[in-house]
């Protein structure tokens, strides 16, 4: 099950209801919410073409838990995944979120992946590395792919 919404609903008692997405000044914006399932892991699937080889990038997003703290439920674990076209698939990138922490209020924590392309067309995948529990809610806001310098290098804050 997704959505993109302006505000977490509360359908099942236990999620952030009324919870917005994490752009400030943006009261009409809006995230992908998705409650993963076992049948399909795969939250998010983007084809890119035009990149420069050798440029290193970053692909990022903010991901929330939207079950309540209170709730003790499972949490949800991301893997961000960037795989050249090719026959193979060849991974050029990967990496997980951990367990995305349960809070008493919907906290969101910027996630993601320097990687350098080794070709012009990749695919942007995040898939959920725990599909079995209940609870597996999240937000995902703010998806980008920039350009990433070596001065960013130092910056903690862009992995998680």
């Amino acid at each position: 099950m997704f959505a993109f919404v302006n505000e977490v609903p509360d359908p099942f008692n236990i999620w952030h209801g009324n919870a917005s997405d994490y752009t400030t000044n943006d009261n009409d914006g809006y995230m992908f919410l998705v409650n993963v399932q076992r049948i399909d892991p795969q939250i998010f699937n983007y084809k890119i073409d035009d990149l420069h080889i050798g440029r290193l990038y970053e692909f990022s997003a903010y991901v929330a838990n939207v079950v309540r703290k209170e709730k003790c439920l499972s949490k949800p674990n991301i893997r961000f995944e960037v795989r050249a076209i090719n026959e193979s698939g060849n991974v050029i990138a990967k990496k997980g979120t951990g367990d995305v922490p349960a809070c008493y209020n919907m906290s969101w924590s910027k996630y993601g992946i320097p990687f350098e392309t080794t070709h012009s067309s990749v695919v942007l995948l995040m898939i959920s590395n725990d599909v079995e529990g209940n609870g597996n809610a999240v937000a995902i806001d703010d998806i980008e792919l920039r350009v990433y310098s070596t001065n960013d290098l130092d910056d903690t804050s862009t992995t998680g």
